[in-house]
């Protein structure tokens, strides 16, 4: 390869990798594009891809940063459905469901058979109720595990209309 080939390729290779903030490809799937294009406008993706939050907390942080976007004219502003896409993509595969379902199973199932929690279908916050309830019966959460559980509870056996 001449000088000026070599000098190509590494141009092309910087601007790949500054284009990607220097990170691994992002999971496939719905979503992707939208996290690319609306929060790599404003601070690199390694910022996004090392959280691991719940559902809740993702769709906190995307409707903080869609109103930060609106009130500085920034490149960050979705639609309702783009949001919601954002938020599934994020908590899909950056999320922490497995804790979630760890927390769940070793804390529900302690006093509860699983399938009895399966046939309610409560709203998040009926499920924080539900949670607090628990707890004065015996089974200390930390915040965390509160709101991990919350979200879980809501998103799995919520009651899907009123969950948003």
């Amino acid at each position: 390869m001449s000088a000026q080939g070599a000098r190509s390729a590494m141009v092309v290779f910087l601007c790949a990798v500054s284009l990607s903030g220097g990170q691994a490809a992002l999971p496939e799937g719905p979503g992707r594009t939208i996290l690319q294009s609306a929060c790599a406008s404003c601070h690199s993706l390694d910022v996004v891809t090392e959280k691991r939050w719940s559902n809740q907390r993702w769709r906190d942080s995307v409707n903080a940063m869609i109103a930060r976007s609106a009130a500085s004219n920034k490149d960050a502003r979705l639609s309702k459905d783009q949001a919601a896409e954002l938020v599934s993509y994020l908590a899909a595969n950056f999320g922490n469901q497995e804790r979630a379902k760890g927390l769940f199973e070793d804390i529900c199932s302690s006093c509860h058979a699983l399938e009895r929690v399966a046939k309610r279908s409560l709203s998040r916050d009926e499920w924080g109720t539900f949670i607090k309830g628990m707890i004065s019966e015996g089974n200390p959460v930390n915040d965390e595990e509160f709101a991990i559980l919350q979200d879980y509870l809501a998103e799995h056996y919520g009651n899907k209309e009123t969950n948003q």
